[in-house]
């Protein structure tokens, strides 16, 4: 089987940066249409938030302990494919959160 090529950080902002303006406007009029389902859905956006950060952080050490285990036998990488792995690692939660609120709000392009 194949391996799949990972984004690179840059696209993987990109799409960030298209699609998580789209989901706070999609949530906003949510607001203002249905101010009854507001409070859930505040919360939610803020402990999403929070989630997402401790996992970011995470993900970002152990892709670094990975990078350095793996130099400890032999296989060093560059340091753009270091850093590209230790970025892409700590985007992936807002990614996945990102794409996961775009869909159940049903943001167009998503």
């Amino acid at each position: 089987m194949a391996k799949r090529k990972r984004p690179s950080p840059q696209t993987t902002m990109s799409t960030l940066g298209v699609l998580a303006p789209m989901v706070a406007a999609t949530r906003m009029a949510g607001f203002a249409l249905a101010p009854h389902r507001a409070e859930p859905e505040a919360t939610r956006m803020v402990t999403e938030k929070m989630a997402a950060s401790v996992e970011s952080a995470l993900r970002m050490q152990e892709a670094a302990f990975g990078l350095w285990i793996g130099a400890c036998f032999g296989k060093v990488p560059t340091a753009s494919e270091a850093q590209r792995t230790i970025a892409n690692a700590g985007l992936a939660p807002y990614v996945k959160r990102v794409r996961s609120n775009a869909k159940r709000l049903g943001t167009p392009g998503a």
